[in-house]
C-alpha cells in the first residue's frame, strides 16, 4: 500500500463523528458527577437540618425545669459531644455558644470546634489549650508548633521534652551538672529520703528536690517522719524499741506503745505476743 492510499484511507475516516461523541460523552460524565456531588450536598444538608430540628424539639422539655438555661445548654452540649457535629451548637448563641464549642472541644480533644468560637480571645485559648493537651497526651512536640501564642509555644516544648528526658538521654539536653542534681533528685525520691538532696548546691534545684521528695520515710516502714517525730520514734529505724513488732505495725495495727517493748507489762514483749496470737495490750488471743 502507497502513503497516498494510506493517507486517502485515514482521511475517509469519520473523525468528526468520533470527536463529537466523545466530547459529548465527557459531557454527560461531568454532568454525572456533578450531579451526585449535588444530590449528596442536598443530603448532607437535609440530614443537617433534620439534626437541628432533633435538638431544638429536644429543648422544648427545658421549659419547665429550674434553669431552663442551663438545661438547654447541657442538652446541646451532650448532643454537639455525641454526633461531632459543630453546628449543633448553633442552636444556642453569643457566649453559651461559644461555650458549647469550647466544651466539645474538650470532650472530644478536638481543636477543629475552636475555630467555631466568634469571641477572638477565647477562640486562640481554646486553639491553644486542645493543641496542649494534644502535645501531652501523644509526647509529641508537633503538636506545640501549632499554637498561636509564642510563649505557650515554648512552654508547651519544654513541658513535653522534659517529659521525654530520662537519666540516660539527659546529656542531650543539659549540662552534666544539672544531670547529676536531677539523678540525685530520683534517688531522694525512691528513697523518700530528702537527706539526699543536700549534695545539691544550686538552690533551685534543691527546692526543687527536696519538694519532690515531700514528707520523708528514710527507714520505709510507711511512717512518714511528720508522725515518727510526734510519736518520738526514729525514722531510720523500723522498729525503734526493738520489740520485734515494727514501727507501722505498733501505731496503726496494735495501737501499743512503738517507745516500750513489753505495752501491757506481763513479761512478755509486743512482738513476742503478736507471734504467739496473744494480745499485746492485756490478756487472752488476739
Amino acid at each position: 500500500m502507497d502513503s497516498f492510499t494510506f493517507f486517502s484511507r485515514f482521511s475517509s475516516f469519520p473523525w468528526k463523528t468520533i470527536v463529537w461523541v466523545g466530547g459529548a460523552l465527557m459531557v454527560g460524565i461531568g454532568c454525572i458527577i456533578a450531579a451526585v456531588i449535588l444530590v449528596r450536598s442536598w443530603q448532607s444538608s437535609d440530614s443537617t437540618q433534620i439534626l437541628l430540628d432533633a435538638v431544638t424539639a429536644s429543648l422544648e422539655s427545658c421549659d419547665d425545669a429550674v434553669n431552663p438555661d442551663d438545661c438547654r445548654q447541657q442538652i446541646v452540649e451532650t448532643q454537639a459531644n455525641a454526633t461531632g457535629e459543630a453546628v449543633v451548637c448553633d442552636v444556642l448563641t453569643g457566649d453559651v455558644r461559644d461555650q458549647c464549642l469550647w466544651s466539645v472541644a474538650r470532650k472530644r480533644l478536638d481543636p477543629e470546634f475552636c475555630e467555631g468560637i466568634a469571641e477572638a480571645t477565647s477562640n486562640s485559648m481554646c486553639w491553644d489549650e486542645m493543641h496542649q493537651r494534644l502535645a501531652t497526651k501523644n509526647k509529641d512536640t508537633v503538636y506545640c508548633e501549632q499554637m498561636r501564642d509564642e510563649q505557650k509555644v515554648i512552654a508547651c516544648e519544654r513541658a513535653i521534652t522534659e517529659k521525654l528526658i530520662t537519666t540516660e538521654n539527659c546529656e542531650e539536653y543539659h549540662t552534666q551538672e544539672i544531670c547529676g542534681d536531677r539523678l540525685t533528685t530520683e534517688t531522694a525520691v525512691a528513697a523518700r529520703n530528702p537527706d539526699v538532696c543536700a549534695v545539691i548546691t544550686h538552690a533551685l534545684r534543691l527546692e526543687g528536690c527536696l519538694e519532690a521528695v515531700g514528707i520523708g520515710d528514710r527507714d520505709m516502714d510507711g511512717v512518714d517522719e511528720e508522725i515518727e517525730r510526734v510519736r518520738g520514734t526514729s525514722d531510720v529505724d523500723k522498729d525503734t524499741d526493738d520489740d520485734g513488732l515494727g514501727d507501722f505495725e505498733e501505731i496503726f495495727d496494735y495501737k501499743t506503745d512503738p517507745l516500750n517493748t513489753d505495752s501491757d507489762e506481763d513479761g512478755y514483749t509486743d512482738g513476742q505476743e503478736v507471734a504467739g496470737g496473744y494480745n499485746p495490750l492485756g490478756t487472752g488471743k488476739l
